[in-house]
């Protein structure tokens, strides 16, 4: 699986680490799921201001807003907690996973509770130095002062680049950062890349629109001044050492990925040998420096963005050294704020109430528990599974997914606008297609590596792990990947397809009501966690799964007319969604195709398993629990970041819209005719995988 660098100086703001680009989830990656968007009943409302969080429309009806009108009574009495963007279903769901996984923590460390879980003594040890607030009161800001002196220490470029290895091993903040993935054409094999350092703000795009780049930027600047102060700069060195920062900043942004570009994967994928490596810069010949930092030859290597290195001495170069030092000061200084005291991090956590429109910080006590649950995840997932997931469930939704995988088998075998010989590779792949349900059934070695040192500041010991972990992925780089890691814990309200495993994977915690419960109407079970299945099984077969084989390696399994057809029914799913307007921004239909294109095919298996296997369901509870798992409140701020950031639709689209393109919906609700905001013209439905039937423009008939 992929190995995204955890090493928390590069991780400026969000807490979690992105999941992983080449890993499909049925949630927003790391931000709570939350949006809506424009449809008939509160259209009017939504064109004509801008409402400081999801407006609510109390005249809604299934006519007018679906989702508004199932909701409506959530709706109107949910409220956005205080330290978080957005309310629904997901945050309630994790909230009581949390409540439960905390009161455990507790019995733990107090020795109410014993586990014989590998690496749960680590965790325990680890979780004490996060909560002894006052010691890390006590040991201030003095440990991360010692990075700072050492970038401050620096004479030239070429001081840099002769440091640059060891310190891409410390996790030191770079202009380019190593990661060590599988390699997408043979995902057996490990490969390292060179990819470009993130941004200061969440997206390319922020910096194209200067009104939204001085409203993100100005709360950041005040921020990274305010922790250069506590740090011991004086006024005028902090203030000219951010405004180069930022500078630098958006020197970088001029080459930079968009969300939506690095929303296709095969457009990450750029293999480039030692030559053309090392022709990037003279002053940092990084195949040479990839050699040294893996301690054997690397091969080709992986750009993900080879515009930024294309132009790298554009960038990185003596004229610009000083605003390098600036940077890396600045982003070693905000990277390090969990870490340290809290007043320490609340600097930092006012920016974040300003990106995601939040009126307080997360508490300290929050803050240390999703600490020491990242970094021990595997180790928490396990005891989690063990404790609270039941075996009936489990088999249930075995059974759910046999069934789904049928129908899609059957439509694939059906179709009317692909080649035999497509067909029988995308009914292998399919066929191959492994399942995950529950919870990993070990600890991960590198986990099991892990030792917190007593006499280490908590900082200190947060550091060597993160460089442990990197440690362990260099030293056995040689080795196969293990395709049976899991990428998300148990606890996580989530689900998610792994395109490099040809795999679909459904922790423990979301087989629960209203996704899945033992006791309630089978229609609401496929209206949620069957739901979840069709749209993780679909997205084996997007845009960017398409692109992958059974084995999970990047493999063009198409005919070149096949493809054609594909590509045109994928331009009709983005034409469909781009452009919808709402929270004063826009649906970038490129952005979230993916997702959409996994929504209709889950919605649409589904549909057809339920008709054939319950003749008699009533398929208003199918619809009714679809609508209820999207349930979401959000901030302006948080809705408008989701939209340039987010690769899925605002939760309400996923509702509205999706429905506007199933032809059972409207069959369930005779009501909604021509003119109701919630009916679509047949001629205008879309669809990828669902219509057996070819049409030039890639349009249902």
């Amino acid at each position: 699986m992929s190995k995204i660098k955890k090493s928390i100086i590069f991780y400026l703001i969000y807490k979690e680490e992105l999941m992983k680009k080449r890993t499909k989830i049925i949630l927003t990656s790391t931000l709570t799921v939350t949006g809506l968007i424009l449809a008939a009943g509160g259209y009017w409302a939504y064109k004509t201001f801008v409402p400081q969080e999801t407006p609510v429309d109390k005249n809604a009806t299934v006519r007018t807003n679906y989702y508004q009108a199932i909701n409506k009574k959530w709706l109107e009495k949910a409220e956005i907690p205080s330290d978080q963007p957005s309310n629904g279903v997901f945050y309630e769901l994790n909230e009581q996973v949390k409540d439960k996984m905390k009161a455990d923590v507790k019995n733990l460390v107090s020795g109410k509770e014993e586990s014989t879980i590998e690496g749960m003594s680590e965790f325990i040890k680890y979780y004490q130095q996060a909560t002894d607030f006052k010691q890390r009161e006590k040991d201030g800001l003095a440990p991360l002062k010692s990075y700072l002196k050492e970038i401050e220490d620096l004479s030239d470029l070429k001081d840099l680049a002769s440091k640059a290895v060891d310190w891409e091993k410390r996790g030191l903040a770079l202009p380019f950062t190593l990661e060590i993935s599988s390699n997408l054409e043979n995902t057996n094999q490990k490969q390292v890349n060179l990819s470009s350092p993130s941004l200061m703000l969440p997206d390319k795009s922020y910096y194209e629109d200067e009104a939204a780049k001085k409203r993100m930027m100005d709360p950041l600047e005040k921020a990274f001044k305010e922790a250069l102060q506590k740090l011991g700069y004086s006024e005028k060195d902090s203030e000219k050492i951010v405004k180069e920062a930022l500078e630098f900043d958006g020197e970088l942004a001029k080459y930079a990925q968009s969300n939506e570009e690095a929303s296709e994967i095969k457009n990450l994928h750029h293999p480039k040998t030692a030559e053309e490596i090392n022709a990037y810069s003279d002053t940092f010949k990084f195949h040479d420096m990839i050699n040294d930092y893996l301690g054997q030859e690397a091969g080709d290597v992986n750009v993900p963005n080879p515009k930024y290195y294309e132009n790298f001495a554009k960038v990185v170069n003596d004229k610009n050294f000083g605003k390098i030092k600036s940077w890396m000061l600045v982003k070693q200084a905000a990277s390090a704020s969990s870490f340290l005291t809290d007043d320490y991090r609340l600097i930092f956590a006012e920016y974040q109430k300003s990106l995601q429109g939040t009126k307080e910080a997360t508490s300290k006590e929050d803050a240390a528990y999703d600490l020491t649950t990242g970094t021990f995840s595997d180790v928490f997932s396990l005891y989690y599974g063990r404790k609270y997931f039941g075996e009936e469930a489990k088999q249930e939704v075995t059974q759910m997914v046999k069934d789904i995988k049928e129908v899609y088998r059957e439509r694939m075998l059906k179709n009317e606008w692909l080649s035999e010989e497509t067909k029988q590779k995308a009914v292998k792949k399919l066929d191959t297609m492994k399942l995950y349900i529950g919870y990993p059934e070990k600890v991960r070695e590198v986990t099991k590596a892990l030792k917190v040192d007593d006499k280490k500041s908590f900082f200190e010991n947060a550091i060597a792990l993160s460089q442990a972990k990197n440690q362990y992925d260099v030293e056995h780089f040689s080795e196969p990947v293990d395709k049976d890691e899991w990428l998300m814990p148990s606890y996580d309200i989530n689900a998610y397809y792994s395109q490099e495993n040809n795999s679909i994977n459904f922790p423990a915690a979301i087989l629960q009501n209203p996704f899945f419960d033992v006791k309630q109407e089978m229609e609401k079970n496929y209206g949620g966690i069957g739901m979840v299945i069709g749209h993780e099984i679909t997205h084996a077969f997007d845009s960017n799964g398409a692109n992958f084989d059974e084995e999970g390696n990047l493999n063009n399994w198409w005919t070149e007319a096949d493809k054609k057809a594909f590509d045109k029914k994928i331009e009709a799913v983005t034409k469909q969604w781009d452009g919808i307007e709402i929270y004063g921004g826009k649906v970038n239909g490129k952005l979230t195709v993916t997702e959409n294109v996994a929504d209709a095919g889950g919605l649409s298996a589904t549909l057809e398993v339920v008709k054939k296997k319950y003749p008699d369901a009533d398929l208003k509870n199918y619809f009714e629990n679809y609508a209820n798992i999207w349930r979401s409140k959000a901030s302006l701020q948080f809705n408008q970041l989701l939209l340039k950031v987010d690769v899925h639709a605002p939760s309400e689209l996923r509702v509205n819209q999706q429905l506007k393109n199933v032809e059972a919906f409207y069959e369930t609700y005779p009501e909604i005719k021509e003119g109701d905001a919630m009916y679509l013209a047949p001629d205008k439905r879309v669809s990828v995988w669902w219509d057996c039937l070819s049409r030039e423009d890639g349009k249902i008939i």
